[in-house]
This record gives C-alpha cells, structure tokens and sequence, in this order.
C-alpha cells in the first residue's frame, strides 16, 4: 500500500490505491484517501479547464488588439481615422476587462476567496442606478429600456455583488435585443422574496439550449454577439451565495425572461 501511495503523480491523477494491494483492516482508510483522490481529480481537471477556456476567451481579442494597431501603422492616417481606430481599440480593451473582471470572481468563488459583506440596502435603488448606467448603451442600439424599480425593497447583500448580478442581466438583455426591441427591469416584494425580472424582446433561447444556460463559458446562441459565456454563471453564483436562486424562462422568437429572488431583509 506504501509503493502504491508513493506512485501516485499529478500527471496521472486517475490512479488510485487498488483493493488487492490493501489489507483488509485498512480498506476503511483507502477508500477514504481514494474518495479524497476523486475529489482531487475532479479539482485538477476544473482548473485545466477553466484555464483552457479563459485562454481562448482572451485569445481572440488580443488578437483583435493586435491587428488593430497594426492597421493603423501601416500608413500615415488622417486624424479622424486615427480616432475611429483608436475607439476601437477602447472598446476591444473594455470587452477584455469584463471578461478578466468576470474570470477573477469566479475564480475567487472557486477557492473561497470571495468575500460577501452583507448589509442592507435598497434593492430597488441599486437597479435604477444600473439601469442608469445601460440607458445611453440601449439608446444607441435603438432599444428601448424601462425599469420599473419604484418602492424601496430591502434585502441583506453585499452592493457590490449585487450590483454585478443586475449588470450582468441586463448588460444581456440589452446585447442580445435587435434594434426596435424593448428591455423591461422590474423588481418587486413577493411574500418573503425580492423578485428581480429582466425580460427582453430577443431572439429567445432554444428548449434544449436553456438547461445550461447557467453553465460557465456556455452560449446558446451563434449570431456573433460577442460574450464569453460567463455572465449567467456569476448571475447564478450570487444568487446562491445569497440564499436565492435565479430561473430562466424563454420561448424561441419571443425573448427571454431572467426572474432572481433574493430574501427580504428581516
């Protein structure tokens, strides 16, 4: 059992201590460190994945950065394109932060780093001001957003967190939304929950698309909206991490609906 526990490698994190190599008074603990090497294996292999993942995600906008530049070296340009190449650049930067920004809380989440620091705060004002942040961003796609978060709603949660949750919703809604479409906010009291709903007038989510739409790096959709399919995944990680849950109802061609509840403050 000592040369078989003494084998054992991170480069072959399948094996482990086989039965006929362990006396029957310490079967008891080999399947105790082999239950242990499972768990192990299952950690090993989510952290190769999410490392492969957030690679390819970073992959192709630094790829876009890159060409970008050089475009613009390869001959003197006016000013005004210079500025326009420029801006896309910012907004190439900007898509990378969101995408490093989401990595690290998920990766913060993954190993017990993050820190929730409730307090209670007014749900409701919270949403208007992220709604706020989205209108001048809905305006230029010619979608119309309207957020119906009048009446104070209490809940204990941490701002920052909770601020990330309705951005990443309605930072969606407004994405995935063609030109003329609408975006409605709303959240409400509903016997002991805070019910936030963001609906939007979308292309809408397959059936067999919407189980795993909560799943990291998972998109439903191939109309060449940029995203790396993290958003959902941190939507649902708060939700949990503050006692709710979030549900998403679709129907193809009729748009989406995300409903998250959250307890009331007490």
């Amino acid at each position: 059992m000592t040369r078989e526990a003494a084998a054992l490698d991170p480069k072959d994190p399948s094996r482990r201590l086989r039965p006929e190599t362990v006396v029957r008074e310490m079967e008891s603990l080999a399947a105790t460190l082999n239950s242990a090497l499972e768990r192990l294996d299952d950690a090993l292999e989510r952290q190769r994945r999410f490392t492969s993942d957030a690679s390819h995600e970073l992959r192709t906008p630094l790829a876009g950065l890159a060409g970008n530049a050089e475009l613009l070296l390869r001959r003197e340009r006016t000013a005004e394109e210079y500025r326009k190449g420029i801006e896309r650049q910012m907004r190439i930067a900007r898509r990378m932060t969101h995408v490093t920004e989401n990595l690290l809380a998920l990766a913060r989440a993954d190993d017990g780093r993050a820190r929730i620091q409730r307090v209670r705060v007014d749900a409701a004002g919270l949403t208007r001001g992220v709604c706020d942040e989205f209108e001048a961003a809905a305006q230029e796609k010619g979608v119309a957003l309207d957020c119906a978060a009048g009446d104070a709603v209490e809940i204990d949660a941490d701002p920052a967190y909770f601020e990330a949750l309705v951005q990443n919703l309605v930072g969606n809604a407004v994405k995935f939304t063609p030109a003329g479409g609408a975006v409605r906010v709303a959240i409400e009291r509903n016997c002991r929950d805070a019910v936030l709903t963001v609906a939007d007038t979308g292309p809408g989510i397959a059936p067999e698309h919407l189980p795993h739409v909560f799943e990291r790096f998972y998109r439903a959709g191939e109309d060449g909206a940029p995203g790396a399919g993290l958003g959902l995944a941190i939507v649902e990680w708060i939700a949990r991490e503050h006692g709710g849950r979030v549900e998403a109802k679709s129907e193809v061609g009729r748009g989406a609906v995300l409903e998250v509840r959250l307890p009331l403050a007490v």
